[in-house]
């Protein structure tokens, strides 16, 4: 523990804020993007319906349903008012992270 200087600390706080902030947003990240596509393919398969099951647009309701299954498999969206928290758990982040930032400069080795 004696090697733990003040500014030591500061920095592995830091770090510790950076990675939080940046799992929050990947985490969002995915959740928009699940989002999107499931929009995407309601899009679609009406596209489709009015075109009787033909044209271009089949082949790209196929992609989207692929790419949906794959991230559905590894990644399961939570209720939206979890994301809304993690919102603001990330900017509490970065307030934080930039405190410490400026902290570190402040601070002797």
């Amino acid at each position: 523990m004696s090697d733990f200087s003040p500014k030591k600390l500061a920095s592995a706080l830091v770090s510790k804020h950076e990675r939080l902030i940046t799992e929050y947003a990947e985490e969002t990240g995915k959740a928009k993007e699940i989002t999107m596509l499931k929009e995407k393919r309601d899009q679609l398969k009406h596209w489709v319906a009015d075109a009787g099951g033909k044209g271009k647009f089949v082949k790209e309701l196929g992609d989207v349903d692929g790419r949906l299954a794959q991230m559905t498999s590894s990644f399961k969206p939570k209720p939206q008012s979890h994301y809304a928290g993690l919102k603001d758990k990330i900017e509490e982040h970065r307030k934080a992270r930039d405190y410490w930032k400026a902290k570190i400069g402040e601070l002797k080795s």
